[in-house]
């Protein structure tokens, strides 16, 4: 979890840096464009309007471009473990990391083929039990009682004969 903040902070300064000139330049093209003063506190309606539209649109780039970071970072990722699966099957194959081979190889060695297939751990546990038979597992009521979570409503209760 820590490294995946650590690339998501990454990717988001790389998209300030990234971003934050050409957004300054737009706004100022904008602003000339429209015939407004870049320097004024205040703007007519219609300045504004298309002011905070380019700050959709850019705000929009810009989380692009830090989506567009993470998916690179994490496809990278995945032909690391795709390499280390080849090189199980094939120590001779070529691989897609091919200038890493060294590492890849030490990876190789350390890691089984599941585990690089599931790099943490998760079928190593064991299967998981289906989705119907997690839900079926008593709940706590609160009261310290094993038992449904759900309050009992008055369709709920038996009717009696009488």
């Amino acid at each position: 979890m820590l490294h995946a903040a650590r690339l998501l902070a990454t990717a988001t300064a790389e998209a300030e840096a990234g971003t934050g000139s050409r957004d300054e330049h737009e706004k100022a093209d904008l602003l000339r464009a429209l015939g407004a003063d870049p320097t004024a506190r205040t703007h007519p309606p219609y300045v504004r309007t298309r002011l905070r539209d380019l700050e959709k649109q850019q705000k929009r780039r810009a989380t692009r471009f830090v989506r567009d970071m993470v998916d690179r970072s994490l496809i990278d990722l995945l032909s690391v473990y795709r390499d280390v699966l080849v090189l199980h099957a094939d120590p001779g194959a070529d691989l897609v990391n091919g200038e890493m081979r060294p590492d890849l190889e030490r990876l190789a060695r350390a890691l089984s083929p599941e585990q690089a297939a599931a790099p943490h751990g998760r079928r190593a546990r064991g299967p998981r039990p289906h989705r119907r038979q997690r839900e079926r597992a008593p709940r706590a009521r609160g009261d310290g009682r094993a038992g449904a979570a759900r309050r009992v409503t008055p369709h709920d209760r038996p009717q009696g004969d009488a």
